[in-house]
């Protein structure tokens, strides 16, 4: 019988092998690396990045209240404090989030995808 303590240091995850077969060690790092929900950056989205840049490059100027607010109006219920979390990578961004904000933002899905 293997055993793997996974834990997360920081944001990263390590996987230590609790038997000494190297097989088994190969498995625990394998088991470590499908935990990884991080963008390479470390942030949990990579969207937000490019969701600040869109919006601030609007005119009129955008803030995120009234972005919020047209996210509203798509039936995403989320306040200024929601995209001020998204935009900083803070907060994960679900497909249903990701398709409204395209279509508030005037742009393709693809672009908010851009690393």
């Amino acid at each position: 019988m293997s055993f793997c303590k996974i834990e997360r240091i920081g944001k990263g995850i390590e996987a230590e092998n609790l038997h000494s077969d190297r097989h088994m060690a190969a498995t625990c790092e394998e088991a470590a690396n499908m935990y990884k929900n991080r963008a390479s950056s470390g942030k949990n989205n990579i969207s937000g990045d490019n969701i600040a840049r869109i919006r601030k490059k609007l005119t009129p100027k955008v803030s995120q209240r009234f972005l919020a607010d047209r996210m509203q109006l798509e039936g995403i219920e989320l306040d200024k404090n929601a995209i001020q979390r998204i935009e900083s990578g803070a907060r994960f961004v679900t497909d249903i989030e990701l398709k409204a904000f395209a279509k508030v933002l005037a742009v393709s899905y693809e672009e908010l995808l851009e690393e």
